[in-house]
């Protein structure tokens, strides 16, 4: 696994399908990741705003990030989509950190469900945890326990975090974009 380069010319090409998004819906994301670069020295609110013009998703818009934004498909998951090279890239590395992950800390990684060329379908993850203390050192246990199995963790912090339903002691990654695996097996385990 490793870093995902920043390109995939072929992959704009492709036939895709998806369980959750229409053929013109994914259509349309291919519309807006091809011209995506176009608005790469824009302002994040004037790109986030071409690509909802551009693709006219149906779906609540639930926000967005540096690099990508996120769309409710009303169904118990969301749909990420990139707005920048680093979300291309983003949301290559979720989906393959989250195929090829140790089992022991898949749990810890936010369900992924399908996966296209400039987008993601994960698992909605509701309940956000509090700002204290308690979480932090959650926070700092996860950081070690990537670091354990070779995972370096890139921005993992508060916002990037819920609670798992599952354990409502238990955190899960919900945007794991930044992170890689740079070895193919842990050198210290």
């Amino acid at each position: 696994m490793g870093i995902i380069p920043f390109y995939d010319n072929d992959a704009g090409k492709r036939e895709e399908s998806s369980d959750f998004l229409t053929a013109e819906e994914i259509g349309s994301i291919k519309k807006w990741i091809v011209i995506l670069q176009k608005y790469q020295f824009f302002p994040i609110s004037k790109i986030v705003e071409a690509a909802r013009l551009t693709m006219e998703l149906k779906y609540p818009f639930l926000g967005h990030g540096f690099n990508r934004m996120v769309f409710d498909l009303e169904n118990g998951y969301v749909l990420k989509i990139a707005f920048s090279d680093l979300g291309l890239r983003s949301i290559q590395q979720e989906y393959e950190l989250y195929r090829g992950c140790p089992k022991d800390v898949k749990h810890l990684l936010c369900e992924v469900k399908e996966q296209g060329y400039g987008w993601i379908i994960m698992k909605k993850m509701m309940i956000k945890p509090s700002a204290d203390i308690k979480t932090t050192y959650k926070i700092l246990d996860l950081y070690m326990v990537f670091l354990k199995h070779g995972i370096i963790p890139g921005d993992l912090r508060l916002g990037n975090v819920a609670i798992s339903e599952s354990s409502e002691e238990d955190l899960v990654v919900l945007d794991y974009g930044l992170f890689f695996m740079p070895f193919k097996k842990p050198f210290f385990l």
